[in-house]
């Protein structure tokens, strides 16, 4: 008879601290090992991105557009802006500028010109895939309004001399100088024209001018303008006719007495003639 086998209680413990021992040093070891190859290889994002920012250095015909590309996994062939006046812009119904692909994450900035003032652009970014076209969220600004200086019609119309009338109006630009021009020519201009320098003039209230010495029965042309960093700015070209010469022929066998005193002058666009009076016959 073979002899009893005899387990020791204090054995089987012993032994079971240093399985559950062993294990727990093999799992921290792999947990570190994925966390030390986690910081030193970051995972590649899954999708490329192109996403834009707020335009600035907004004037009145040019802005600067401005983007940022997150380079990923994902292959791209091109990226770029694209811009419109309405919104939804493309790559084949707006303009557009794209720069070639990018190998890295970087901000991209784009100024673009010949824009018109006071007009609302709508700004896609753009990413050339494989697939097609991917556009980010769409942005949109608005350029600068130049000032503005309205002709208004001519008053007090007489033989010589007219009184010009104009109403300014300040956007986003510094007005230097205001004035009229007027001339026989269809398009007045500082340069080739008669003019008058007003100064600066407070926003959205008329001011006139009147001036003389102008050709009876003549038609003139007129029109504001306003000087300002941009540039000369003028308003809409207005013209007046100056009177007629108002003659009269005393026709032959005139029933009417010879008188003497007699005057004329004029109110307004009214002439008025005082008769005086008959000649003392001593």
């Amino acid at each position: 008879m073979g002899l009893p086998i005899v387990f020791s209680t204090r054995f089987l413990r012993l032994n079971a601290i240093r399985t559950i021992g062993i294990s727990a040093t093999v799992i921290a070891s792999m947990l570190l090992t994925a966390c030390s190859k986690d910081e030193d290889e970051p995972i590649p994002a899954l999708n490329t991105s192109f996403t834009a920012s707020a335009a600035d250095v907004i004037a009145f015909t040019t802005a600067t557009l401005n983007g940022k590309i997150t380079v990923g996994a994902q292959e791209t062939r091109d990226c770029g802006f694209v811009w419109a006046r309405t919104p939804s812009p493309t790559v084949g119904n707006a303009d557009a500028k794209l720069f070639g692909p990018k190998g890295s994450s970087q901000s991209l900035s784009l100024e673009i010109e010949d824009l018109l003032p006071n007009t609302k652009y709508y700004v896609r970014t753009v990413l050339m895939l494989d697939s097609g076209p991917v556009y980010g969220d769409e942005t949109f600004f608005t350029t600068l309004r130049y000032a503005e200086f309205h002709t208004l019609e001519a008053t007090d119309i007489t033989f010589a001399h007219v009184t010009l009338n104009g109403k300014p109006e300040k956007h986003d630009d510094e007005n230097f100088e205001s004035g009229f021009v007027w001339s026989k020519d269809y398009f007045p201009a500082i340069e080739t024209s008669s003019k008058f320098y007003l100064g600066v003039q407070p926003s959205d209230k008329t001011v006139s001018h009147t001036i003389t010495g102008l050709e009876k029965s003549t038609v003139y042309h007129y029109r504001t303008f306003i000087l300002t960093p941009s540039g000369i700015i003028y308003g809409n070209v207005l013209n007046f006719a100056t009177l007629p010469e108002v003659s009269w022929q005393e026709p032959n066998a005139f029933p009417g007495l010879q008188r003497m005193g007699a005057v004329s002058f004029t109110v307004g666009t009214n002439s008025y003639i005082g008769l005086g009076h008959e000649p003392h016959v001593s």
